[in-house]
């Protein structure tokens, strides 16, 4: 019988966390359709410049979804009423990373042109960049402070929100 239980907490546990995913799904691919489309373009420049400019702009990106993965692992973990303190402790990383997302936009001053790519050309991919970046912190923003709010009340939430993006600017 404890067999069966484990089995069936499992079953249960692996089917909350796929619909709660699934109703993330459209978010999450439009986030990740618009990132591919940022490296897309920095992969096309470097097949018509043959320079690697503007790689930094990748990795920015890449760590500009780590606060959007700790936001959804901790959204995931409360809706399994999962164990507080580890809750805690991913929201402590999301805030530690949450500047990393907005970081992006400073990118900008190193807007001119070079290697030969249309002037144009680099601002718009610098640009989607940027706005990846944006939107991929506003987002954790969201899912945490939809968190606090049920938690703690809409005041709480909203204090948390304001609270991390003053913070995101001292980080930055």
């Amino acid at each position: 019988v404890p067999l069966r239980f484990s089995s069936y907490a499992v079953l249960m546990t692996k089917s909350i966390a796929s619909s709660v995913l699934r109703s993330k799904l459209p978010l999450l691919t439009a986030l990740l359709l618009s990132s591919v489309l940022s490296v897309a373009m920095w992969a096309a420049r470097v097949v018509y410049t043959s320079h690697g400019s503007y790689f930094g702009l990748n990795w920015n990106l890449f760590l500009a979804w780590i606060p959007l993965f700790l936001a959804l692992a901790a959204w995931l973990l409360v809706q399994r009423s999962a164990f507080l303190p580890l809750v805690l402790i991913l929201l402590a990383g999301w805030l530690l990373f949450l500047p990393n997302a907005a970081y992006i936009v400073t990118d900008l001053i190193h807007l001119y042109p070079r290697d030969g790519a249309p002037f144009w050309y680099d601002a718009l991919m610098v640009f989607s960049y940027a706005w990846n970046g944006l939107i991929l912190g506003m987002t954790s923003v969201w899912i945490v402070q939809s968190l606090v709010e049920r938690w703690l009340g809409a005041l709480a939430g909203w204090l948390l929100a304001g609270g991390a993006l003053f913070a995101s600017a001292f980080g930055i």
